[in-house]
C-alpha cells in the first residue's frame, strides 16, 4: 500500500475525527466534574438534612452511621468560614480530582487516626513532623494523605477534608449535613438511607421534644444548565462530524477512482466483489489506524487525557463507524463499473 496525497488526506481526516471525539469526550468530562464541585463536590442525588443542636450531636449522627446496615454512601458537613469540611465514608465513594496522593477510603475512618485531604492552596500550610506530613485544623494535627485540585481554579483549592470521627466538630454558622450515596445509584437509594438513619434516630427518642433530624427540600444547582451545556457541545460535534464525512467521502471517491486500474485487474483475475471489498477495507483500516494513532499522540502531547479507559475505547470504535461509513459509497460506485471501462 502506497501513501499518495489522497491517502495522506484521508489519514488527516481520521486525525481530525479523533481529535474531535476526545475533546468533546474531555470537555463534557469536565463540565460534568465542574457540576458537581459547583453545587458541593456531592451528585445531585444527595439528601440535606439538618439535626437538632438540643437534642442530638454530631457523634450521635456518626454512630448511627457507622450502626447503619447500609454501605456506599457519604455524610458531609461543610464549615463555609473556614474551608473545612467533615466526611465518613461508608462503602464505596466517588473521589474527587486528584493532583497527588490519594481521597479517603473507607478504611481510613473508625480506627482511632487523623487524616485530611487538602485542597492546592492548603499545599503552603503542611507541616512537616519528622517527615510525615501534617496539617492543624482546629488546633489538631492531621495526616495529610492527597492534595485535591482540577486544572483550572474551583473551591476544592481551598478546601481542608478529614475524617469525622476525629473532629466531630459542627460548623457555628451551619446545620446542614449531605447524605451522597454513591454515585453509580439513584436518588431513590439515598432516600432510602437517610429514612433508614432518621427511623433509628427515632427510636427510644422521648415524646414532646423536636425531632433529632429533619430533611430539607434542597436542589442542587446546575443541573439544566449542564444538560445544555453538553447539548450545545454534542450538537457542536455532529455538525463537525457530517463535515468531516462530506470531506472524507469527497475524497475517497478520488482515492478510490485512482485505483480503478489495480481493482479492475484483480477482478479480471478473478478476485470476487467480497475480497475486493475487504482489500479496501484492509487499506481503510491502515488509514484509520494511522489517523487515530496520530490523533492520540497530538492529544497527549496537548495534555489531554481521558481518564475512564471505557470511554477511550468507545471512541475507538466511533471512530471505526465513521470509517467505515466513509468508504461504503465509493467502494459500491467503483463495483458498478464494467471491467473494459476501468481498463481505459
Amino acid at each position: 500500500m502506497k501513501i499518495n496525497t489522497m491517502s495522506f488526506f484521508l489519514i488527516s481526516i481520521f486525525t481530525a475525527i479523533c481529535v474531535s471525539s476526545i475533546i468533546l469526550w474531555v470537555s463534557i468530562e469536565e463540565r460534568v466534574l465542574l457540576s458537581t464541585i459547583s453545587r458541593g463536590g456531592y451528585s445531585e442525588n444527595a439528601i440535606h438534612f439538618r439535626i437538632n443542636e438540643e437534642t442530638w450531636s454530631f457523634a450521635k449522627l456518626i454512630d448511627l452511621v457507622i450502626d447503619s446496615d447500609h454501605s456506599n454512601f457519604t455524610i458531609i458537613h461543610d464549615d463555609y468560614q473556614n474551608n473545612i469540611r467533615q466526611i465518613y465514608i461508608k462503602g464505596k465513594s466517588t473521589s474527587l480530582p486528584m493532583v497527588s496522593g490519594r481521597y479517603f477510603c473507607e478504611s481510613d475512618f473508625n480506627v482511632g487516626r487523623s487524616f485530611a485531604v487538602i485542597g492546592r492552596n492548603q499545599v503552603k500550610n503542611i507541616i512537616d513532623d519528622n517527615g510525615v506530613q501534617r496539617i492543624q485544623v482546629e488546633g489538631k494535627l492531621f495526616d495529610v494523605i492527597g492534595v485535591v485540585g482540577h486544572r483550572i481554579d474551583t473551591v476544592l483549592d481551598d478546601m481542608i477534608i478529614v475524617n469525622a470521627d476525629a473532629l466531630l466538630q459542627k460548623a457555628y454558622h451551619n446545620n446542614v449535613f449531605v447524605l451522597d450515596a454513591y454515585s453509580g445509584k439513584t436518588r431513590d437509594l439515598s432516600t432510602e438511607i437517610y429514612n433508614e438513619l432518621e427511623l433509628k434516630a427515632y427510636e427510644g427518642f422521648p415524646s414532646g421534644l423536636p425531632l433529632p433530624m429533619v430533611a430539607l427540600e434542597i436542589n442542587p444547582g446546575g443541573v439544566d444548565r449542564l444538560f445544555k451545556n453538553i447539548i450545545s457541545l454534542t450538537m457542536t460535534y455532529i455538525l463537525l462530524m457530517i463535515c468531516y464525512m462530506l470531506c472524507s467521502i469527497a475524497i475517497s471517491f478520488e482515492w478510490v477512482s485512482r485505483q480503478r486500474r489495480k481493482i479492475a485487474v484483480k477482478r479480471l483475475v478473478g478476485w470476487s466483489d467480497k475480497k475486493l471489498k475487504l482489500d479496501i477495507y484492509k487499506d481503510y483500516f491502515i488509514f484509520a489506524s494511522l489517523g487515530i494513532g496520530v490523533g492520540i499522540v497530538i492529544m497527549w502531547f496537548w495534555g489531554v487525557r481521558i481518564t475512564k479507559i471505557e470511554s477511550f475505547f468507545g471512541i475507538l470504535i466511533l471512530n471505526v463507524i465513521f470509517g467505515w461509513l466513509i468508504t461504503i459509497p465509493p467502494i459500491k460506485k467503483m463495483l458498478k463499473v464494467p471491467v473494459a471501462e476501468a481498463l481505459r
